[in-house]
């Protein structure tokens, strides 16, 4: 293919023919485009707004496409918290891939919003994926002319709203000034939610995309390079029309492959083999063998086998009818549930069945999961169509396991010798127990937790792991009774499930926080903290670590379950500070008024509001360090406190009517 961009000189080979193919198409993009902008023969005294999406540099190069797009037309420009409030005759939102999972929470809120201010809406070619239920209701009840810029997104929109097809904007940014012959080889995979686990990452890895700052540098950091390996579809676009040999691999959603095979078969673009496609460790093989914490585990596999001499025999027996299930929840991480599924096959003795329930992954990663699992006949796999959440799909297993115990554990765990076995015997020997909690040990060698406690001071709460940062293998962490345990790794009987069902309003995160909580209340310290049933967890840090569109957005996922626990118990997790950093105040101290009043918001108006609100600025007020007499005047705190009075009526009545009856 072409080693130019779209503005040299054409070669007079094969090679230029694919390039005046590939611009015939761009052209016919081009027009299809600006006639659903500025139909031809509409006159309008009034300027086009042209509303800017969220996101990264990616999105920037998509910005600077749209203006070269229309740059024959007037227009004004807008962010999405000035398109809101404004008014007026056309806008058109620039291109995204928001509107899929995991950051969809604000483009179908913004379409909804702007299309009851603007005449006429148009949505810019975006990536869509209709199985995300708040993107399906935006589109189906959206009178605007939406274009998809693959054909994947516009074979799932074309029969609920005003579809159409054309190119990514990013294709019409004038390349030529960064055509370079470029060296070496650029790795570029995504940091963040979006990335699968599953892609070839190399230890010199750069995620430009986040870490650069200007679009420009971003633009150079690829033209330096011959090639460049991503998984990122704006990295692919400007690589690819750099004249760059280009390597893709899928996120977890389905832009960056269908981009590829609609808009670049004309270019230097191949698909590399994911790594969890070629380098599955058998289940025979061992885990030690496989994987690199080296020392580390070796030493974790030398203290299980210690720890299992030391059960007695009854706890260990090798034949007989299973009494324990083993639940393994995955969603799109094929290499990390491999090697846990391997870890259970190799290290639990005892009689089991081990249930793994695929919360909603794509096709391939189920594909590959199925061939994983299929050889074991003590694994049963189920596949659903979407995803229930960590909530939802437990408490499936809960309801359909038949026996007497439940052990869960998370796809990037490994267990060893005796984890298992420990937690039963933990079980049998302590009847008043309701669950036990293994001893969590990082790929660091220091203690994550090993069970915890809870503390309730001015209305926050604050979830205590035991032992944090101490040495794994410290002698003074021992079994004892504690007040919850970690998701992680813990197991329980199964009729828990029936008295305390899991609350499958927080579906994405904390539910093991509220169930232990609710447990908790009406027994207490009825759990068990299990020091010999070590746990190596592979884990990846949840806070929020800046204040990009992205970071938001993931931090959202958090805060909707924080503010669930808030609207139950009235309570607020210290949990909320280490996302919504804004609640900090200077002096380093928590603003728990102003807590109290975003989970309010938050339960009230629901998730898309909040998303919306808080990446387009709309929090501001709420943030602002100002006296209590100027926050209670604010429209946010009469919000609020019109939605309290009107809980509190409703509860006070559903209360007499329950006494009277």
């Amino acid at each position: 293919m072409s080693s130019h961009g779209l503005s040299s000189p054409p070669l007079r080979d094969a090679r230029s023919a694919s390039i005046d193919a590939h611009q015939a198409r761009l052209d016919a993009s081009r027009q299809a485009l600006l006639e659903a902008v500025a139909p031809t023969g509409r006159m309008s005294l009034h300027p086009i707004t042209l509303v800017r999406s969220i996101g990264n540099l990616g999105d920037q190069l998509i910005a600077a496409g749209a203006r070269q797009l229309l740059a024959g037309i007037r227009y004004n420009e807008a962010s999405i918290e000035e398109a809101v409030r404004s008014r007026g005759e056309t806008a058109v939102l620039m291109g995204s891939g928001a509107w899929c999972g995991p950051f969809h929470e604000v483009m179908p809120a913004a379409l909804d919003a702007i299309e009851k201010r603007y005449s006429r809406v148009i949505v810019l070619p975006s990536s869509f994926d209709v199985s995300v239920p708040a993107v399906r209701r935006a589109l189906e009840r959206s009178k605007a002319a939406i274009f998809a810029r693959e054909r994947e997104s516009y074979s799932q929109i074309k029969t609920i709203c005003d579809a159409r097809l054309a190119h990514d904007t990013a294709f019409f940014f004038d390349f030529a000034a960064y055509i370079v012959p470029g060296s070496g080889v650029l790795h570029v995979y995504r940091s963040d939610a979006e990335g699968k686990g599953r892609s070839p990452v190399k230890g010199d890895n750069r995620d430009i995309s986040t870490a650069i700052d200007t679009l420009d540098e971003w633009l150079w950091a690829i033209a330096r390079h011959a090639e460049v390996h991503t998984d990122r579809a704006h990295v692919m676009i400007a690589a690819a029309m750099l004249g760059k040999r280009v390597e893709i691999h899928p996120s977890t959603t389905h832009k960056v492959m269908a981009i590829a095979d609609y808009a670049l078969n004309d270019f230097d673009v191949h698909t590399g083999v994911p790594r969890g496609d070629v380098a599955f460790a058998p289940m025979d093989t061992p885990v030690a063998a496989t994987s690199g914490v080296g020392e580390l585990r070796a030493r974790l596999l030398e203290l299980g086998r210690e720890s299992l001499r030391r059960l007695p025999e009854r706890t260990n027996p090798t034949s007989g009818e299973p009494r324990l299930t083993i639940v393994v929840l995955s969603w799109n991480r094929i290499e990390q549930i491999t090697t846990c599924i391997a870890s259970i096959a190799q290290h639990v003795a005892i009689p089991f069945r081990l249930l793994v329930i695929d919360n909603g992954s794509e096709p391939a990663v189920k594909d590959a999961l199925s061939q994983i699992c299929a050889p074991h006949d003590f694994l049963e796999l189920r596949l659903l169509p979407a995803n229930l959440g960590c909530a939802g799909a437990r408490q499936l297993a809960a309801d359909t396991a038949t026996t007497d115990y439940l052990a869960f554990i998370d796809d990037d765990a490994e267990l060893f010798p005796g984890t298992i076995e420990h937690l039963v015997n933990a079980l049998d020997e302590h009847p008043e127990a309701c669950g036990v909690g293994a001893r969590i040990v990082l790929p660091n060698g220091v203690l994550q937790f090993c069970g915890g406690d809870y503390s309730v001071r001015d209305g926050v709460i604050h979830f205590e792991p035991l032992a944090p940062g101490r040495p794994f293998d410290d002698s003074s962490v021992v079994s004892a009774p504690c007040r919850w345990v970690g998701g992680t790794a813990f197991a329980c009987r199964r009729s828990l499930f029936e008295e305390f069902p899991l609350d499958l309003g927080m579906a994405t995160y904390f539910e093991d926080n509220d169930w232990c909580y609710r447990i908790d209340r009406q027994r207490p310290f009825s759990f068990r903290t299990v020091a010999d049933a070590f746990v190596l967890h592979h884990m990846v840090l949840k806070e929020r670590n800046g204040s990009t569109p992205n970071d938001l957005l993931r931090s959202v996922d958090f805060v909707v379950p924080l503010a669930r626990f808030y609207e139950q118990h009235g309570l607020v997790q210290n949990d909320l500070f280490g996302f919504v950093h804004e609640l900090r105040l200077p002096d380093g101290s928590c603003d728990v008024a102003g807590a109290r009043l975003l989970l309010e918001l938050v339960a009230a108006k629901g998730k898309e509001w909040f998303a919306l609100q808080w990446v387009s600025g709309g929090l501001s007020s709420l943030f602002l360090r100002r006296p209590l007499a100027t926050i209670t005047g604010s429209r946010w705190y009469r919000l609020a406190n019109i939605y309290w009075s009107v809980k509190r009526r409703l509860a006070d009545a559903f209360r007499v009517r329950s006494q009277s009856g």
